[in-house]
């Protein structure tokens, strides 16, 4: 704040005239020194502003780049820990489709196994009935389930029949023989014969 002084008592009651042009030229010389003050302070302002941004900047560059890098290493991870869980999951889905056809080969190859046993089992039998069946019994149809055997023929007479059953039920290759049938039937040529139907439960332990 400026003061001016405009009354100048030389003597008392007296009144004295001013100089204007001093007083303004006094009031020019205080503001021009204010305002370099000001100045001063402002560019003092603009320095630290700058400096301020500079610092800012700086910061905000090395923040910037940790945490790019920081996001390029939680990438990175991430992407390997998904191509070792996808590795892992083709892996689990490799070993089950090898393990289906594991089971699969397993299952042809007791199929196999078993035909060729049920195989050996029925040229047995066929040689069985071949080489012991009364010479008065003869057999139209033969048939095979899982569990059993069952034979469809003639027989001249009951005892025929019932030499056939002891036969049957005294092979090893059969735990069970049983006459399902027993009917009399006129034969054109032979007369009357015993037409029977035999079930024979195979012996699963051979």
């Amino acid at each position: 704040m400026i003061r001016i002084n405009l009354l100048k008592a030389v003597n008392p009651g007296a009144r004295q005239s001013i100089d204007i042009d001093n007083v303004i030229g006094s009031a020019d010389v205080l503001q021009g020194s204010d305002v370099k003050q000001i100045q001063i302070e402002a560019f003092k302002n603009l320095v630290l502003m700058a400096i301020g941004v500079v610092v800012l900047k700086i910061y905000e560059s090395h923040h910037l780049s940790e945490l790019r890098r920081t996001f390029e290493n939680l990438e990175t991870e991430y992407s390997a820990k998904s191509a070792k869980n996808l590795a892992a999951a083709q892996a689990v889905e490799q070993i089950e489709k090898l393990k289906k056809e594991q089971e699969i080969l397993q299952n042809q190859i007791a199929s196999i196994e078993n035909l060729r046993k049920d195989r050996n089992k029925i040229l047995k039998i066929l040689e069985l009935i071949q080489k012991q069946i009364p010479s008065n019994v003869w057999f139209q149809s033969l048939s095979f389930d899982q569990n059993s055997v069952f034979l469809t023929g003639y027989a001249v007479s009951d005892s025929d029949v019932t030499s056939l059953l002891e036969i049957l039920s005294k092979s090893v290759y059969f735990k069970e023989t049983s006459l399902l049938r027993s009917l009399d039937e006129k034969h054109q040529k032979l007369g009357l014969l015993k037409k029977v139907e035999i079930r024979c439960i195979l012996e699963t332990k051979l």
